[in-house]
């Protein structure tokens, strides 16, 4: 078989990139997924396009002491936040706000607080990120790494991004492009 072409795509990605080939797979011979971290390059063109934000859109970064202490009390962040929040700071991604380091500790304790009881959020085993304008919690699964929402309006936990990747590139860059191309 020749290879076409490499990919360098998410898991969820890569996993329907996957199956869509293999369906058609008279169209390609063989496609090989790379599933990778945030690579630097993509990192570096995240944080210009978050820099580029307005001032009223972004939170400072958090110093390493204030990653510690946030840690000390509410457990290890994701990696990929923990990069966001020490080279961007937080604020807004999409139409979503993304918590600063400030911010995280009183979103971690209100969630904390509103899960206790059969009638409060359901989410577990998800690093809580912010609240969206509904006031829903959205966070990353740790198990996937997937951006999850509770809607408390209709109900569920749904997916906003395969990955917090995803989220940002599609929140920053994607956004952005479409800005200027039309």
């Amino acid at each position: 078989m020749e290879v076409l072409f490499t990919l360098f795509l998410d898991k969820q990605s890569c996993a329907d990139l996957s199956t869509f080939f293999v369906s058609n797979n008279k169209y390609v011979a063989l496609v090989i997924c790379r599933v990778l971290p945030m690579y630097d390059a993509l990192k570096l063109e995240l944080r210009d396009a978050f820099n580029a934000l307005p001032g009223g859109c972004r939170f400072p970064p958090a110093s390493d002491s204030e990653i510690t202490a946030f840690e000390s009390q509410f457990g290890r962040m994701p990696d990929a936040f923990r990069w966001f929040l020490t080279e961007c700071g937080g604020g807004t991604i999409g139409s979503e706000w993304v918590d600063g380091i400030n911010e995280l500790p009183i979103t971690h304790q209100k969630y904390a607080n509103e899960t206790r009881g059969d009638d409060g959020w359901s989410m577990r085993g998800v690093f809580i990120i912010g609240w969206d304008s509904a006031g829903n919690p959205f966070g990353i699964d740790r198990a996937t790494g997937s951006i999850l929402v509770e809607d408390h309006d209709f109900g569920g936990v749904h997916e906003l991004a395969p990955s917090f990747e995803s989220f940002l590139v599609r929140g920053l860059l994607e956004n952005d492009r479409n800005l200027t191309n039309g």
